[in-house]
């Protein structure tokens, strides 16, 4: 019956990420009831991991913000699962869609592999390196930013890497260990889009031949140099984050690609 009184008695359910979207009640609101032990919020309050998204919309956004909505479940989703199909470069394609394929392609596979890991498993390290996924995908977001955003495009870093130590070379790769897996997949998620939206930028105005406007050595590279530096940053680093992974639960491989695999026949 669907009246009938719903009893849940798998402990397992709490360990499960769950995303509150808050449209009539803002986050703070909503985790002041939660820390009251208010009835309707008891279970709640037992899950490990929540985050809280505000869209104040009222009560029915997919009505009146149905765009913003619809990111705000996908965004979420992004950050437990994999990104699916993986991209993939086209067989055919010219030297632009090749290399931005290419690259698509990494970013895709790093993203799987550090996606759906707690903090532990974030902070997991292998052998004698110290090296982590946290690390990786905080230094790969900063990569991005840095490429793209300041030396493409020679535009400021953003804001949130200010209180960036970068006297000490290995800041990112330290720092990570204070970030949890959300923050930290957020971080590199929209530091990818930002480095996105600067290569359409700069392809809208001509080819891949076009210089950075800032540089750290005496020629700029073109446009064309550094979507083949980024392809080989993240070609090492899915390396690394492969045997890191593994490490943690023996998750190997890749992914299901986007389409069939190419005939033979």
């Amino acid at each position: 019956m669907l009246s009938d009184a719903q009893r849940l008695s798998d402990e397992r359910r709490y360990d499960v990420p769950v995303t509150v979207i808050c449209t009539e009640l803002t986050s703070q609101m909503l985790r002041e009831r939660v820390e009251q032990g208010l009835a309707p919020l008891q279970e709640l309050a037992r899950i490990r991991d929540v985050e809280y998204v505000d869209l104040p919309t009222g009560h029915w956004p997919q009505f009146t913000r149905p765009e913003e909505l619809a990111r705000a479940i996908l965004r979420s989703l992004s950050l437990i699962v994999p990104a699916t199909p993986r991209a993939e470069p086209p067989l055919a394609g010219d030297e632009t869609a090749t290399l931005l394929g290419s690259l698509e392609r990494q970013r895709a596979t790093f993203a799987w592999k550090c996606s759906g890991l707690d903090a532990a498993g974030m902070q997991a390290t292998v052998s004698v390196s110290s090296m982590t996924l946290g690390g990786l995908v905080k230094h790969l977001a900063l990569v991005e930013d840095v490429s793209f955003s300041r030396r493409l495009l020679g535009r400021d870093l953003q804001s949130l890497w200010e209180t960036a130590d970068f006297d000490d070379p290995d800041w990112e790769w330290h720092s990570a260990a204070d970030d949890t897996p959300e923050q930290l997949l957020r971080l590199w998620q929209d530091a990818v889009a930002r480095s996105r939206a600067a290569v359409a930028e700069v392809l809208a105005d001509g080819d891949l031949g076009q210089l950075a406007r800032v540089s750290p050595w005496v020629e700029p590279p073109s446009l064309r140099r550094t979507l083949v530096d980024l392809i080989e940053e993240y070609a090492r680093h899915v390396g690394h984050a492969d045997l890191i992974r593994e490490a943690v639960d023996g998750l190997t491989g890749e992914d299901p690609p986007a389409g069939p695999p190419p005939s033979d026949s």
